[in-house]
């Protein structure tokens, strides 16, 4: 038990960590002989106070979760006037060469992985996968599951290898999604979008892996096929390639769906300060009713605190609910 929550307690007892519990979480703790809870926990900028200056390097830095996290807590970051990158994008003759193929429209996910298998999938990557390339998927893929030939296994997280530039194929399969709670809570605790957290991680985490490849030679020539799951990677990818040529590559597998790219949407998305002004106005609405049956509690049982009164309110609709408490410790 202490071992399995030892990481909890860490965080709990480190003034520069905050840590916030769902209210579900808290209320279910224990219940019917259970203790499973969920926390949520993240690093304060107060840990770099000691310091005159702070220089963070890293590529692609504004869609990163440090940046979108530290600056809803009014931290301001600036480029460094002492240090000039030469090519701060990639160029449009590298965008060229790049040829980015994905084989689902919906989001990539283990369930589908699991629902199709992994050696399904790669059996039908074989006619568009010829020759050398470097691969990566979960721990969770056995290297039997691959079955093309003269593949090199990565792990997903390939930062910083570069020793395969003259590979001019990739295959990125790993799905890398966020749970449920954890969406939910970045997106009432800093307004961070699902799209955006998906982005500064996972699909982040595809365009590091594809980048092992020949696309490192700023003056290379050969045109490189990489091969991703979604539609939602593929777009990011093509962002920060400018130039680069994206197609949907049917693989012949119904659970993966077919192209619906040319397919009109019934009715336009909402942007996600549509979504935010409408979650906002709910909670308030619903806090609203909150304050209104505390008043009536209060003068039912003729107490000055509703806590104190023999029934407990809640605005939320179920103990299951995966709003955040108000608390942090």
């Amino acid at each position: 038990m202490i071992k399995v929550t030892q990481p909890l307690w860490e965080l709990l007892a480190n003034a520069h960590w905050s840590v916030a519990m769902t209210r579900s979480s808290w209320q279910r703790a224990g219940y019917k002989g259970k203790a499973q809870m969920i926390a949520h926990a993240w690093l304060k900028p107060a840990i770099l106070d000691g310091w005159n200056r702070v220089t963070i390097m890293g590529a692609n830095f504004e869609h990163s979760l440090m940046m979108l996290v530290w600056s809803r807590q009014d931290v301001i970051f600036v480029p460094d006037d002492l240090i000039h990158v030469a090519a701060p994008k990639h160029s449009a003759a590298t965008g060229a060469r790049c040829r980015v193929l994905y084989i689902r429209e919906k989001p990539w996910s283990k369930t589908v992985r699991d629902k199709i298998g992994i050696p399904r999938i790669t059996g039908a990557l074989q006619a568009s996968v010829a020759g050398p390339h470097i691969w990566a998927a979960n721990k969770d893929v056995e290297d039997w599951h691959w079955k093309l030939e003269q593949g090199t296994r990565l792990p997903a997280v390939a930062h910083g290898l570069n020793d395969f530039r003259d590979h001019t194929r990739a295959v990125f399969l790993a799905a890398l999604n966020d749970c449920n709670p954890h969406f939910t809570w970045m997106q009432k605790q800093w307004g961070i979008e699902p799209c955006e957290l998906s982005r500064a991680k996972a699909q982040e985490i595809a365009y590091q892996m594809i980048m092992r490849t020949n696309l490192r030679e700023a003056d290379g020539t050969e045109e490189v096929t990489v091969i991703v799951p979604d539609r939602r990677t593929a777009d990011y990818i093509c962002h920060l390639l400018p130039g680069s040529k994206q197609h949907f590559l049917d693989l012949g597998i119904p659970e993966l769906g077919s192209n619906n790219r040319n397919t009109p949407s019934k009715a336009p998305a909402k942007t996600a300060t549509e979504r935010s002004k409408e979650r906002y106005e709910r909670e308030v609405q619903r806090k609203g009713d909150l304050q209104r049956l505390g008043r009536l509690i209060r003068d039912i049982h003729g107490v000055a605190d509703e806590r104190n009164a023999p029934i407990q309110i809640s605005f939320e609709g179920s103990i299951f609910s995966r709003t955040i408490a108000a608390e942090t410790f």
